[in-house]
């Protein structure tokens, strides 16, 4: 049972990576109208895949798939997953902030993603975080943005990096 799971969890990493390196936004999905065949090297189903992943949580969630592999490979070895849905709580909230971070990147700019650079709620987190900082005087609302940027990306990041629980040993 492990060591199916274990190649489950292994095949559907390298699948989402690969729908998500494919991702083209005329590919018919969840968010598009597109009528035509799917241009992803995953197909259609790599088309939907990428699509919501990228509707979820932006770019951002391609955090999501080391924490996925570290998964695999604790199965593999019959390692305890103990804490696992904290695990995924941590990660998916790192996923958050740094979509938060890479909306305050530059807010408007069109992307081509289906909820910009961050996923839907990193969008609307940022969009309030902005109508914050512009209350700001004397011009600092832009240098509040960038420090809030650099806090969520630098959070983000740490917060994923501790989900993934590298200390405990991967191989044995």
């Amino acid at each position: 049972g492990q060591l199916v799971g274990s190649i489950m969890l292994g095949l559907g990493a390298l699948f989402a990576a690969l729908a998500l390196l494919g991702y083209h936004e005329s590919d018919p999905s969840m968010n598009t109208a597109a009528g035509g065949a799917a241009e992803n090297v995953m197909g259609l189903p790599g088309a939907h895949v990428a699509g919501f992943l990228l509707w979820f949580g932006g770019l951002g969630v391609v955090l999501l798939l080391p924490l996925i592999v570290t998964f695999a490979r604790r199965l593999w070895i019959a390692d305890a997953m103990a804490g696992w849905s904290g695990q995924i709580g941590r990660c998916l909230g790192g996923i958050l902030l740094v979509g938060i971070g890479l909306e305050l990147l530059a807010p408007g700019a069109p992307v081509g993603l289906p909820a910009g650079r961050g996923g839907l709620l990193a969008q609307l987190f940022a969009r309030q975080a902005m109508n914050l900082t512009a209350l700001i005087p004397n011009g600092w609302s832009r240098a509040t943005e960038w420090a809030l940027l650099l806090a969520c990306l630098l959070g983000g990041l740490a917060l994923c990096a501790r989900a993934w629980r590298l200390e405990r040993p991967l191989l044995s």
